[in-house]
Formats: structure tokens, C-alpha cells, sequence
């Protein structure tokens, strides 16, 4: 773990919790959500932290090709909580949900309302918890991720979907980018933001839109009340529209979904 970092001339020198010392030409922040690297280095701060709660359970009876989603302010305010199968037979499961910060009650509170509530309970009767899991999602992506010798990558970032707080598909491209980049620099022997500058332009281009719409998305998600997703959740079920999502779904894009629903249907009137 990183304890201190300081900018010299050309590079970088950091120091480890184990007292041990680096010099780097380029140093790469994946460090997580609070990131050590962004902090120190005064890169802006991601606009909102998710807090997030959940386990690995067994014993389940669960339809392997079907993920359960609960949504309501008394659930998960600010963001959803889940039923995820694990394995071909639908025997594991990871259960959670995330909140935001300005929920009323802390995570962990409606984590065990979760584990009470009566439309969730059937899904993991007779089951058994066999690991808990917390953690941090940062959601809005850093304005800058690049200086002269730094570059942030994943969670470190922000590089994070605002509609589920999925991080893999974008954290892996950007890190791919990444990577290419600071070959470029390795072999040009140029360090500076002339190069690095690159990865951000590559990255945005890539995935950058998606995740600008994602906040915005989420921001009118989050003043949606209960009974207007309730009248969502009931168009849902109309065939039109479990044709569009069929047709347009896209779970690492899901911007490509929005126009479609409102120009064939008066899905979100």
C-alpha cells in the first residue's frame, strides 16, 4: 500500500506501507475508489460515492438465466438492490444493494430490511450466507485522468456505469488504453502530457459519452418517486416494450436503449 508520493523532476518516488521506496517514470493510480494517488496528486473527486452492501449465499432455488431486481426509496434509496445466480443450477447467489450517501439510514440498515422483506424472502428461503461483502462505488467520471507522468485507471477514476454501478467492462477498456499508451511513452521516452494526454482523448472517445449520459440518467432515476416506477415496472410487461429491450438492450451501453423507447412508445410519459 502507498503511503507518501512525490512529484521530482521526471519521475515520480513513492514509499510503501512496508517502508520500501520506488522511483517511477510513470505511475498508474488503480487504486480504488479513494484513491491515495488522486487525493495526493489533486485530481478532481469523483461526484458521488454509492455505499454497498452484500453477500454470497447458498442453498437457493433460482432460475440460473434470470437476475431479480427491487427498487423503491424503502429498499434501496438511490439505487436498487439485486439477486444475482452464481452457478448453472441456481444454487449460489450474490444478494446486495447499494445506497447513496444522503440515504436516511445507513447501509447495512437496509440490508437487514432487505433480508426481511416479504417479496424478497421467497428467493432465499433455507439458504445459507457464506461471505459478506461491502465496499464503495465512485459514480462520475474524473473530468481529467492524465498529468505529466500519471495516469488514473478504474475505480481510481470514476470509470464506472452510473445505471448499475458496473465497473469491469469499463475499468478493463480504459485499462487496455492505458496500457497502450504508456507503451508509447516507454518507447518515445516522453513522459509528459504531450503523450499521456492520449489516453483520455482514446478513453472518452471509446466510452466516454456513455458514461456522461449514465449520470445523467441517474440523476433523473434518483427523483423518480415509488408509484411512478411502479408504472413503469407495469408497462414493462407489455410485449412492445419487451421487444424494444430485446431489440436495443445493451448491458455495457445502455444509452442505445433510451431513444428507441421513446420514439416507439410513450414509455417514460
Amino acid at each position: 500500500k502507498v503511503t507518501s508520493i512525490q512529484k521530482k523532476d521526471r519521475y515520480y518516488k513513492i514509499k510503501t506501507a512496508k517502508n520500501l521506496e520506488f522511483k517511477c517514470k510513470i505511475l498508474i493510480g488503480a487504486d480504488g475508489p479513494h484513491s491515495k494517488i488522486r487525493e495526493v496528486l489533486l485530481f478532481p473527486e469523483p461526484k458521488e460515492f454509492l455505499m454497498g452492501v452484500g453477500a454470497e449465499i447458498t442453498n437457493t432455488n433460482l432460475n440460473p438465466d434470470f437476475v431479480e431486481i427491487f427498487v423503491g426509496n424503502k429498499i434501496a434509496p438511490g439505487f436498487f438492490a439485486w439477486i444475482i445466480p452464481t452457478n448453472k443450477d441456481g444454487t449460489n447467489a450474490r444478494i446486495g444493494l447499494c445506497t447513496s450517501k444522503k440515504a436516511k439510514y445507513s447501509v447495512k440498515y437496509y440490508f437487514n430490511k432487505l433480508l426481511e422483506n416479504k417479496h424478497f424472502q421467497p428467493y432465499i428461503k433455507n439458504c445459507e450466507i457464506t461471505r459478506l461483502i461491502g465496499g464503495v462505488i465512485p459514480l462520475g467520471v474524473l473530468k481529467k485522468t492524465y498529468d505529466d507522468n500519471v495516469m488514473l485507471v478504474g475505480d481510481a477514476a470514476a470509470q464506472v456505469k452510473p445505471t448499475s454501478g458496473g465497473g469491469l467492462y469499463p475499468g478493463l477498456l480504459c485499462a487496455n488504453i492505458c496500457s497502450r499508451v504508456a507503451i508509447e511513452a516507454l518507447q518515445k521516452n516522453d513522459f509528459t502530457s504531450n503523450v499521456l494526454k492520449k489516453y483520455q482523448k482514446q478513453w472518452e472517445k471509446e466510452i466516454g459519452s456513455e458514461l456522461k449520459k449514465g449520470m445523467r440518467y441517474r440523476a433523473l432515476f434518483k427523483k423518480v418517486t415509488d408509484k411512478r416506477i411502479d408504472k413503469y415496472i407495469e408497462k414493462l410487461q407489455n410485449p412492445e416494450i419487451i421487444e424494444i429491450i430485446n431489440e436495443y438492450g445493451d448491458i455495457d451501453f445502455p444509452s442505445k436503449l433510451v431513444k428507441p423507447l421513446i420514439k416507439k412508445s410513450r414509455f417514460f410519459i
